[in-house]
C-alpha cells in the first residue's frame, strides 16, 4: 500500500540538492480496529523489556500455550516457531543459510540498542506458516482481557548481562 507521492519536489518541480522528506505520523489517541489506519499499525515489533542487548548470553524462544506449563511446545511439526516466523534463517555455527532453531541476532530482526524484536511479517501470529493462527490479537488493543489464554503464543527472551 503506497500513500502519497515520493517524487514530491516543493520548489516548483525542481529537484533540490537536499532530498530529505518530512513525514507526518498519523495516530489517533484511542485507536480502534474500525479505523481506516488500523491495518497500517506496526504489530510486528515487540518490546523485550531490556535495552543494549548483546548476542552473547541472549536466547529467544517462542512457545504455543496449550496449558501444559513447562511442557508447552516450541515447535510445530518439528520446526521451531522462531524458524516458522522468520527469526531463524541461518545456521549460527556455520553462518550458512539454513535453520538451527537458534535466534539469528541481526539488525533485521532485532533493534538491540532499544531492545525490540522485529518480526519480518506484519502480523506474525496470523502467519500462513502457523497451523494455529491467532488473528484476534491484531483486531484488539494490547492486553485485552477478552482474549482467551489458550489461544496465545508467548516469547521468552533470556538476556544475560
Amino acid at each position: 500500500l503506497a500513500i502519497g507521492n515520493l517524487n514530491y519536489h516543493p520548489n516548483n518541480g525542481v529537484p533540490p540538492g537536499d532530498t530529505t522528506l518530512v513525514l507526518r505520523l498519523i495516530k489517533h489517541d484511542n485507536p480502534q480496529s474500525t479505523f481506516e489506519t488500523w491495518s497500517l499499525m506496526w504489530r510486528n515489533v515487540y518490546d523485550l523489556g531490556h535495552s543494549h542487548i548483546s548476542p552473547d548470553g541472549f536466547d529467544l524462544r517462542i512457545y504455543r500455550d496449550l496449558g501444559l506449563g513447562i511442557n508447552n511446545p516450541n515447535s510445530q511439526d518439528g520446526i521451531c516457531y522462531i524458524t516458522l516466523l522468520g527469526l531463524d534463517n541461518l545456521n549460527n555455527q556455520t553462518g550458512q543459510p539454513g535453520s538451527d532453531c537458534k535466534f539469528d541476532f541481526s539488525s533485521t530482526v532485532i533493534d538491540a540498542a532499544k531492545g525490540r524484536l522485529i518480526f519480518p511479517s506484519q502480523e506474525p501470529f496470523n502467519s500462513n506458516t502457523l497451523n494455529d493462527k491467532v488473528p484476534a490479537i491484531y483486531d484488539r488493543r494490547p492486553y485485552d482481557p477478552s482474549l482467551p489464554d489458550s489461544s496465545k503464543y508467548y516469547i521468552v527472551a533470556v538476556i544475560q548481562e
